[in-house]
């Protein structure tokens, strides 16, 4: 019988796991001292990429609609930050809180399992306390999408002061 070509590779990569850092999922545990958000190097990276293009999609009219109560847009403020946003769906539709979404930054980065292993979310909004983010500006996208498949995003740009 001859031996698979690829258990070296698979053992190797067994090998390299515990020496790796932690996942996503384990960064973002949450403390009494709130989660990791966004790493430094994470946000330098966005810094440095290009801008995205800009979209020209327009949401569909019934899409939920999304409110941010927190934090406070317009001022500069320090780290960690709360997150609170409430939505609604529209003509009836039921929002699906597991359809939420984070994204981060102009790279897109999904920082959805962060936010939400340290967040309340249910069909009214979502609560997401001590979201910690190094210096600088940092933009936020919250997407979520009611029982009829329609999608609602709701940016909003936090700056930082460390």
């Amino acid at each position: 019988m001859r031996p698979c070509p690829h258990r070296r590779s698979l053992l190797w990569l067994a090998m390299l796991a515990p020496m790796a850092g932690p996942t996503a999922a384990q960064a973002a545990q949450p403390t009494a001292a709130g989660f990791d958000l966004i790493t430094a190097t994470e946000a330098a990276q966005d810094r440095a990429a290009p801008p995205p293009p800009a979209s020209r999609a327009m949401p569909h009219p019934a899409a939920p609609r999304i409110e941010l109560l927190a934090p406070s847009l317009g001022k500069p403020m320090a780290s960690p930050i709360d997150i609170r946003l409430r939505w609604e769906g529209v003509e009836g539709a039921a929002v699906d809180p597991a359809s939420v979404r984070v994204k981060y930054g102009r790279l897109g980065l999904d920082v959805t399992d962060r936010v939400l292993g340290a967040a309340k979310v249910n069909a009214q909004g979502i609560e997401a306390p001590g979201a910690k983010l190094p210096a600088g500006e940092h933009r936020l996208a919250i997407e979520v999408a009611d029982s009829q498949r329609r999608v609602a995003r709701r940016e909003f740009i936090v700056e930082v002061l460390n």
